[in-house]
């Protein structure tokens, strides 16, 4: 009996022994949220992952987080859960992470470097569906006109597309929308708008302070043509345009480079210099211009948003300009 039980206790020891010697490290960690190179995340979250070790140990995880491609800072020491959440992030910021796993028996696995970008800092995104029909009376910018000119918010042709219209039926008068200017430290960004004009004739377009830059429609040289001015070199023509098309715009701005990028309906249309001088978007203006007449000028889905990593509006900003000091306005 005696040698029976000595017999089982040696196997006991050897199949731990056995189990000791065969340890195999944790899987590798997978499956994160956010995804890998995600977007549009959000400033406050929870990490997640999963997780499995061929010896059923259970497992722990070091969490490593940080705006270095290669974390280093350690959120999480030997946790039990696959979880882990951060807040406090920064607008428009690449975070990069990692997770660690441990069995206890000396194996651990990291998995690979994950990376995310959070949201934008959203300045304008207006559809015009939430806003009462007649004149507009927007949360982001004052609405002046004068003459006969005018704007409007309606129902696009009695549809369900309710738009921004503006009209100037004689040449003194002009309409315009104008933000807040303001914005230091607004470097780089997007501005999408959608464009609509019936009148062959006339001029219209959205423009930043200083004109830099100042994209829109008019006639030119006989043609309608969608045009981009920067108030040094002139208009420049970027495509010709039909009466009675929308057409969406999409500018990418990076003044730290002196120069955007232009996009119409998802092509892109070349890459166009800004003046040097100016630092920053200061302002914004949507205008059915004071020397020439426009008939009928319609604007939809109006986007600004920050690509300023940790961008935010600063206490200074301030009340809507006139039209007579805007090209005057400082970018510092």
């Amino acid at each position: 009996m005696k040698k029976m039980v000595f017999i089982v206790f040696l196997l006991v020891i050897a199949i731990s022994s056995c189990n000791m010697l065969t340890n195999v490290p944790p899987n590798t960690p997978g499956s994160p949220n956010p995804i890998n190179n995600a977007t549009w995340v959000n400033l406050a979250i929870t990490l997640t992952w999963t997780c499995s070790d061929q010896n059923g140990d259970p497992l722990t995880y070091d969490v490593y987080f940080g705006s270095n491609p290669n974390p280093t800072t350690k959120i999480g020491n030997g946790q039990s859960s696959a979880s882990k959440f951060v807040g406090g992030l920064e607008y428009y910021t690449d975070y990069y992470w990692k997770v660690v796993a441990k069995d206890g028996r000396g194996g651990e696995t990291s998995s690979p470097v994950w990376h995310f970008r959070t949201k934008p800092y959203v300045i304008i995104d207006d559809d015009f569906e939430s806003r009462p029909v007649g004149v507009p009376n927007l949360p982001w910018a004052n609405y002046v006109h004068s003459g006969n000119a005018y704007g409007v918010i309606w129902d696009f042709f009695g549809g369900t597309n309710r738009t921004l219209e503006f009209s100037d039926p004689d040449v003194p008068g002009y309409a315009y929308l104008l933000t807040p200017s303001g914005w230091p430290g607004l470097t780089k960004g997007l501005l999408q708008f959608d464009i609509y004009t019936e009148d062959g004739n006339g001029w219209t377009g959205v423009r930043t302070s200083n004109w830099n830059p100042y994209v829109g429609i008019g006639f030119i040289n006989s043609e309608l043509i969608l045009f981009i001015d920067d108030y040094t070199t002139g208009r420049t023509k970027i495509m010709n345009v039909n009466t009675f098309t929308w057409y969406t715009i999409k500018i990418i701005f990076d003044y730290t480079a002196h120069e955007v990028d232009i996009y119409v309906n998802s092509v892109f249309k070349g890459k166009y210099d800004v003046n040097p001088s100016v630092l920053n978007l200061g302002s914004l203006q949507i205008i059915v211009f004071s020397d020439h007449e426009c008939t009928f000028a319609d604007y939809d889905n109006i986007k600004l948003y920050s690509y300023t990593p940790g961008w935010t509006p600063s206490p200074e900003f301030v009340e809507p300009v006139s039209l007579e000091v805007l090209s005057t306005l400082s970018s510092k």
